[in-house]
């Protein structure tokens, strides 16, 4: 950590209260530690992205929000300090990039030479819910996606008779913010939709003694964590265990301080088989175990958040993502002494993901611009993920490209550039058009029977490369060329066409263009989004027309 700035309007005290930036940056440019614990549980070594990179931190927000005077000084700064990378890991409702001082500011700090990645909110799963600045095509924006493990207690049901094995050694994540679990808890447990059919998410008051002495089984949903322990806590509840409501692995809980029981949380499909197991026999009991294991599920991984902000982009000329990283359950640094760290889950930490791989990339490939770093992380990124049910395929409105892969992102073989004066002149209020933008993603929102998309490649390998292109997906397309070989340093300029003809009218439509290289280097791959119109009028419009005739 070799600079700290803090502003007026964030109240002059650079310290982290709040763990957030401690996580963020540890997240990004962490040192490599050795055997680190956390709550009994020793790491064999834990890192950053980016280990050992120096770290400026900007302290722009307090306890009650993020002031904008102290974040325009901030980008200010952060330029003049001529950092290589920013992660901005904060956003608002979205608003239009050409209009949007924070967007503006970080136009800038692109043109200075600066990559930055920026969390794409936690407003999801809804369409249409990627925020600002992360909406602007200028800088990287990140979706949350679910890793494969996790630090946890462990939930055993424990009768009656001898349960299933897989309702024992369930991974349970414990409400950090609540009370501690210092010894087991083993009692009754009861379902809320027991108690009251109409109060299954426990977001409403029970009846008095519904829970005495027992274990509460609630499932997420509709109301914050601590609404939910402290129901049945009223209700004589001595421990609470909440189950997700969409696939992937159980999460850190927030907001319980203040609550005076035990919380846990648990996942969609363990959470459901012990519902239907307590459901159907009497007596039933269950424990929770103090202590905190390591617990990894192939099954958990590459899954979408269901809170990670979606796309369309405010403005769809453009998809939003960019790409995704690991948001979920991520261990990183807390605030307070050498030894704090903790669990935290969000876009928030998916974002210093890619800001520490746009660190490597830089440190590896320091001529290269903050869009062709983009352009490298985003082709070479892993498509296939699917969403928070844990089956429909993902796409490029939860997941951009796909999610960071580093080590093909190193090895990419072509990148594409764009400049600030063709930001600018993209801004659509100006009558600029945005499609022209060379952004390594297809979107037209309104592809009257045909639209096309013209890119320039860069080779960025030390020999000529011959690429193939193909397509896969729900949109006809051509290119021109469809094989091209680019020597090198050399570029090579691709229109792709979408033929829209006959396709229904106002749907949302993917695809994906892959480049395939024929030296043995990674394929790369371009998302693509397209709304076909046919360009018939209405019919009210219709009459109108010939009235006026």
């Amino acid at each position: 950590l070799i600079g700290v700035y803090s502003y007026p309007s964030s109240g002059n005290n650079p310290e982290d209260d709040h763990s957030h930036g401690s996580h963020t940056a540890s997240t990004t440019a962490g040192n490599v530690l050795y055997d680190v614990e956390y709550e009994g549980y020793t790491f064999t070594q834990i890192s950053g992205m980016a280990p050992h990179a120096n770290i400026i931190a900007y302290d722009v927000c307090t306890g009650s929000g993020c002031q904008s005077d102290s974040i325009l000084a901030a980008i200010n700064d952060a330029v003049a300090d001529g950092v290589d990378v920013i992660n901005y890991s904060i956003g608002g409702g979205p608003t239009n990039p050409w209009g949007d001082p924070d967007s503006e500011a970080y136009l800038n700090a692109r043109a200075a030479g600066v990559f930055v990645a920026t969390s794409a909110g936690n407003n999801g799963p809804g369409a249409g819910t990627v925020g600002s600045p992360g909406n602007a095509p200028w800088l990287t924006t990140v979706a949350n996606t679910t890793i494969g493990r996790v630090l946890a207690n462990t939930f055993d049901v424990t009768g009656p008779g001898t349960p299933p094995v897989e309702l024992t050694g369930i991974a349970a994540i414990h409400g950090p913010d609540g009370p501690a679990i210092t010894v087991n808890i083993e009692a009754d447990i009861i379902y809320s939709g027991d108690v009251d059919a109409g109060n299954v998410l426990g977001c409403a008051a029970f009846p008095a003694g519904s829970f005495t002495d027992s274990i509460a089984l609630i499932q997420r949903g509709d109301c914050a964590f601590a609404d939910k322990v402290n129901n049945a806590t009223a209700a004589g509840a001595i421990a609470v265990v909440i189950f997700n409501h969409s696939s992937g692995p159980p999460i850190v809980m927030g907001g319980l301080a203040g609550t005076t029981i035990p919380a846990v949380f648990i996942s969609l499909d363990e959470g459901a088989d012990v519902r239907d197991w307590i459901q159907a026999e009497t007596d039933p009991t269950a424990r929770i175990n103090a202590g905190i294991d390591r617990v990894v599920n192939a099954d958990w991984a590459d899954i979408m958040a269901a809170s990670s902000s979606r796309g369309p982009n405010v403005n769809a000329d453009w998809i939003k993502p960019d790409i995704a990283a690991p948001g979920t359950n991520i261990f990183a640094a807390y605030a307070g002494d050498a030894d704090s760290f903790g669990m935290m889950s969000g876009t928030s930490m998916a974002s210093p993901h890619v800001a520490g791989a746009g660190a490597l990339m830089t440190a590896l490939f320091p001529t290269w611009t903050p869009a062709e770093i983009q352009s490298a992380l985003m082709m070479t990124s892993y498509p296939d993920l699917v969403k928070e049910d844990g089956l429909t395929p993902a796409d490029p409105f939860d997941i951009g490209a796909g999610r960071l892969d580093l080590t093909n992102a190193a090895l990419a073989g072509l990148v594409l550039n764009e400049t600030t004066a063709n930001y600018e002149d993209a801004d659509p209020g100006a009558g600029g058009d945005p499609t022209t933008l060379n952004l390594a993603s297809l979107a037209n929102p309104a592809c009257l029977q045909n639209c096309s998309w013209e890119r320039t490649f860069r080779n960025t390998t030390d020999v000529a490369v011959t690429w193939e292109i193909t397509f896969t997906g729900d949109v006809p397309l051509v290119a021109d060329p469809m094989t091209f070989t680019v020597g090198v340093g050399a570029t090579q300029v691709v229109t792709f066409t979408a033929d829209a003809t006959g396709l229904p009218d106002g749907v949302w439509l993917f695809g994906m263009v892959t480049l395939i290289p024929d030296n043995g280097g990674p394929e790369l791959h371009l998302p693509v989004a397209v709304v076909p119109t046919s360009g018939v009028l209405p019919a009210l419009v219709e009459v109108h027309t010939r009235r006026n005739a």
